[in-house]
This record gives structure tokens, C-alpha cells and sequence, in this order.
């Protein structure tokens, strides 16, 4: 599994709406690959993704997401 800040790094590459977004997850990882949070666990990329938009890490705008700062630690 793989923790869903990770996910938040990508943003520094590329700007992404919902849809390539989950389609560069799972180009990167893995269609099969599950994602974890500090509070959520075996989430699939779209559940990731409908996760941050939920917990207002990912806003989402005209021209794709913006993203807010992920507040949890690295163990």
C-alpha cells in the first residue's frame, strides 16, 4: 500500500482534473495498488482522490485541482 502523500506530490509536476488524475495513479502504480491515509486504509486511486476532494485536500477549479497542504507526519 501506498500513503495517499504521495499522491499529493504529483501535484508538483503536473496539473490534473479528477480524471487524469486517477488515470496517472494507476499508470504509476498499478491498477490493483490500494492507498492509505492517516485515517482511511485499501482505498482504490478514484477512492483516493473522492477522499482528499471530501477532506478538502484537493479543491477542485476550473482548470483541475487546487491542492491544500497535507497536515499528517511522515512515520
Amino acid at each position: 500500500m501506498t500513503h495517499g502523500r504521495e499522491i499529493i506530490a504529483m501535484f508538483k509536476e503536473q496539473e490534473y482534473n479528477k480524471e487524469t488524475l486517477v488515470q496517472a495513479i494507476i499508470e504509476k502504480y498499478g491498477e490493483n495498488e490500494r492507498f492509505y491515509t492517516c485515517s482511511e486504509e485499501n482505498l482504490t486511486a478514484s477512492g483516493l482522490v473522492d477522499f482528499f476532494i471530501r477532506m478538502n485536500k484537493f479543491t477542485p477549479t476550473n482548470n483541475g485541482f487546487k491542492v491544500n497542504t497535507c497536515a499528517c507526519e511522515t512515520k
